[in-house]
């Protein structure tokens, strides 16, 4: 459901999915921080991070009342990448968080909130 919320509000005009995600998270950053400066939108939702494959999982699975999304963000400036920026493929939950997190940063709200207004409501998921 990330990647439809950030297409709503990319269909809102709200942004666009080639807006650098410093824009909105000034925090987020990578080992590289040229990478940090140059990661678009579009790259948080296309496993092209340079990140590998459920690296840094262990950084958020099972830590909720540890960590908050934001702080499991911040946390990503210390893996050390596996692959090449845009060049290689690493599924990566991480870069998904911080999704979400741009969706909070636009809206105000959390991103759980906003699925449920604006995805889950009007198509009457109740489960």
């Amino acid at each position: 459901f990330t990647a439809t919320a950030v297409a709503i509000l990319v269909d809102e005009g709200k942004i666009s999915w080639d807006d650098k995600v410093q824009t909105y998270l000034p925090y987020f950053e990578l080992y590289d921080p040229w990478v940090s400066q140059q990661m678009q939108i579009r790259d948080l939702l296309s496993h092209r991070s340079g990140l590998g494959t459920y690296s840094g999982d262990l950084l958020w699975f099972g830590t909720s009342s540890t960590y908050s999304r934001e702080d499991v963000v911040r946390r990503t400036r210390y893996l050390k990448p596996e692959g090449s920026f845009r060049a290689d493929y690493g599924y990566s939950n991480l870069m998904f968080i911080a999704a979400g997190e741009v969706v909070q940063a636009v809206t105000g709200q959390k991103w759980d909130e906003f699925v449920r207004e604006r995805v889950f409501q009007p198509l009457e998921m109740t489960s």
